[in-house]
């Protein structure tokens, strides 16, 4: 359900509250490793689970939630798992209750990012691509405040998330409650179609789904932008606290400051996917990635080095300009690709919901992996390998998602029925 039930402004708050769930989750699974004994990469990569399970099993779902005119109950719903989750996770230490609590938050997570999908591509259309950016602009404020909540209290800061999440389901909930659906939600979401049937959800499918190849490139390619950069963004405050040494208050300025970038790039990529295709946008920000990457790379080998010789902590810090720029401008490099490649991809044809849910199951599998995979392999060799293939997969794919803004864009024009 689009204008006039609170579910699109909901779900603007939702990405900030994404924003310091990822952040605090990323942050605190250190502290949780070591409270509980539990390894920190199978913490973290149990939410994965639920955010990879997730769109598989309700993209249909969701489809069907938004053709009836339900989607205030559907994100009320998801928001009050996510805050009965976030609740359990400061006050238990089992194994089973832990990785449940983080399925679960990320089960909820995964139904509410299908949710914004959804109703983006059917409320605003071919402007889609930068509102999504717009949105994201606010998942970056909570993703670069949040390791800073996170280090003052790593088990209070759990309870001001549910807190959240209780405050916003209960306002989109209590609208519905007091202001049932607008009149005209047909009209927007239904384009025109009488059939009163639920089960009809494949009628929100456009006339013209984009090839199959298209679906799958982009599929294969969120997976890799998403380890790449969830394995940077999750371990970066681990990476700082633990390889180099540093206090938990200075080391949660790597995460902040690849947040911070994420936030300040997308203000200035919004105006610019409405002048440039979404894919020119994405070749530039990789070769900015692939640059930071191997800048990271070499710099990590000379702070190692020196630190296994016997360097003292003035090393580290007297080369934290270098690192922070680092991961700085991998932040800004990878912001705008979950994004741009779903714009990218509807220029092509309109994403069914079931294809929505593909996607997020293709960057939930990445996010997965790179929230487990780092606690096995080294950082900067992640960085440097993920990002180079980044490049080779989009440059390979450049027949659909060209380097060039030259030439038609094939965005299909929606047309809504009348009042």
């Amino acid at each position: 359900m689009g204008h006039g039930t609170g579910v699109m402004r909901g779900l603007l708050v939702w990405h900030l509250l994404r924003g310091l769930t990822v952040g605090i989750a990323g942050t605190c699974g250190l502290f949780i490793a070591r409270k509980s004994g539990l390894p920190q990469n199978n913490l973290v990569a149990a939410r994965g689970v639920g955010l990879t399970l997730g769109p598989a099993f309700l993209g249909f779902a969701v489809g069907r939630i938004v053709w009836s005119g339900n989607s205030q109950v559907g994100v009320a719903s998801a928001l009050a798992l996510k805050m009965v989750c976030e609740l359990l996770v400061p006050r238990t230490d089992g194994a089973l209750a832990l990785y449940l609590a983080f399925f679960g938050i990320g089960f909820a997570t995964a139904m509410l990012d299908i949710f914004t999908t959804v109703l983006m591509s059917r409320v605003h259309g071919r402007r889609m691509g930068t509102m999504l950016v717009f949105y994201d602009t606010f998942y970056g404020i909570g993703c670069m405040i949040a390791p800073f909540i996170a280090v003052m209290d790593p088990q209070e800061c759990w309870n001001l998330l549910a807190a959240f999440d209780f405050v916003l389901a209960a306002a989109i909930a209590g609208k519905r409650l007091i202001a049932g659906k607008p009149r005209d939600w047909k009209v927007k979401l239904r384009r025109g179609c009488d059939s009163p049937d639920p089960s009809q959800g494949k009628a929100l499918m456009a006339p013209k789904p984009p090839p199959p190849r298209v679906v799958r490139a982009g599929m294969a390619y969120t997976f890799m932008v998403q380890f790449t950069m969830t394995a940077v963004s999750c371990w970066g405050f681990t990476y700082a606290s633990t390889t180099l040494g540093m206090p938990a208050s200075l080391a949660a300025t790597i995460p902040g400051s690849f947040y911070a970038a994420c936030t300040i790039a997308r203000l200035f990529i919004a105006p610019a996917t409405l002048r440039h295709r979404p894919s020119v946008i994405m070749h530039v920000s990789i070769l900015l990635t692939v640059v930071a990457a191997v800048a990271f790379y070499v710099l990590d080998f000379h702070l190692t080095a020196a630190l296994a010789a016997g360097a003292s902590a003035d090393t580290v810090v007297s080369l934290m300009p270098l690192l922070v720029a680092c991961f700085m401008a991998m932040g800004a490099g990878f912001c705008p690709h979950f994004s741009l490649m779903l714009a990218a991809m509807q220029e092509h044809g309109e994403l069914a919901p079931q294809q929505h849910g593909w996607y997020g199951t293709s960057t939930c599998l990445g996010v997965t992996a790179g929230m487990w995979l780092p606690g096995l392999v080294r950082l900067p060799i992640i960085e440097l390998a993920g990002s180079a293939c980044l490049l080779l997969m989009l440059n390979g794919f450049a027949r659909d998602f060209p380097r060039s803004s030259k030439g038609e864009r094939r965005i299909v024009a929606v047309k809504f029925a009348d009042p």
